[in-house]
């Protein structure tokens, strides 16, 4: 879900048309269309990886939500909690920002969340989850569950306000939904 509008923040367009291309704009700049996509920042070497990236001149940057903090967007903060107990390894949302600023000071930034409904969602409306014709249940929610329409909506509303609530919220390009299929 890529965000298509004008930024709260800097109320300047965000998408414009180059010679029939979208070309994506933060503060009446264009951002590179290359970035940097670390999805497994639970690894040791999360930070080190960014160093690399950013002394190579990478300045767009993705950032992936801990299983934790999206448990808590879902509406399960115990759930979240346990989470973040379980893989303390994993950084958060803030943390892998801020490491990415310690390298990257004029990063900009790409929120990578997924709506992939958290665990126990799926087990508290298992009849809303995605089956096949054999009855086999899915990771993801079904696109016509309306619980699932109206939770997703709370999700990211929930994830939205808190990442742009942060001091960095202004280097916010947008948000690129990455459930558990990723177009499959």
């Amino acid at each position: 879900m890529t965000r298509i509008s004008t930024s709260p923040r800097t109320r300047t367009p965000l998408i414009r048309f180059i010679k029939g291309r979208p070309v994506i704009f933060h503060n009446g700049q264009p951002v590179p269309e290359a970035g940097y996509s670390d999805y497994i920042t639970w690894s040791e070497d999360y930070e080190g990886r960014i160093r690399e990236f950013a002394r190579n001149g990478v300045r767009v940057f993705h950032v992936a939500t801990h299983p934790g903090e999206s448990a808590a967007f879902w509406g399960f903060p115990e759930a979240g909690a346990k989470i973040m107990r379980d893989w303390p390894s994993r950084l958060t949302i803030c943390r892998q920002v801020e490491i990415i600023l310690k390298f990257c000071p004029d990063a900009l930034l790409f929120i990578r969340p997924s709506s992939t409904v958290d665990k126990a969602w799926a087990e508290r409306y298992p009849h809303d989850m995605q089956t096949d014709e054999d009855g086999k249940r899915y990771a993801d929610a079904t696109l016509a569950s309306p619980r699932y329409l109206q939770h997703v909506t709370r999700f990211f509303q929930r994830l939205v306000n808190h990442c742009e609530s942060q001091p960095w919220g202004d280097r916010i390009v947008g948000y690129l939904d990455a459930p558990y299929g990723e177009g499959t």
